[in-house]
Parts: C-alpha cells; sequence; structure tokens
C-alpha cells in the first residue's frame, strides 16, 4: 500500500499541470490501479496520517 496525503492532481497521470513532472508515479499508475475518486478522513496532514496508520477516526483518536 502506498499512502500519500499531501499530492494535488497536479500529477501527469491526471493530466495535471504542464509544469509538472512525474515519470516514476506516471509509471507506477500505469502499471497499477489509479483511483480518481479518492476521500480522506480528514483535510488536514496530521489527522490523516494517523487515521491511515491506526484505523481510527480523528474525533476518536484525538488528533484534529
Amino acid at each position: 500500500m502506498i499512502s500519500i496525503d499531501d499530492l494535488n492532481d497536479w500529477l501527469g497521470c491526471l493530466d495535471g499541470h504542464s509544469n509538472a513532472k512525474t515519470p516514476n508515479i506516471n509509471r507506477l499508475s500505469a502499471k497499477g490501479v489509479l483511483f480518481t475518486n479518492v476521500h480522506c478522513q480528514a483535510t488536514n496532514c496530521g489527522p490523516s496520517r494517523v487515521s491511515i496508520m491506526t484505523g481510527l477516526w480523528p474525533s476518536i483518536s484525538g488528533i484534529f
């Protein structure tokens, strides 16, 4: 599992920004599954990371 919480849709594989050079992510997405409709547990990085690593909602973990 690869979990990335600080990317946006500028990736080349998502027809993103023309100045963004993302050859490794493009190659990885071509060989695997690319999810284009994703959701997160929280809008901030810290709570999102804690949630993916523990499986707990931010309201349960107390990390907001």
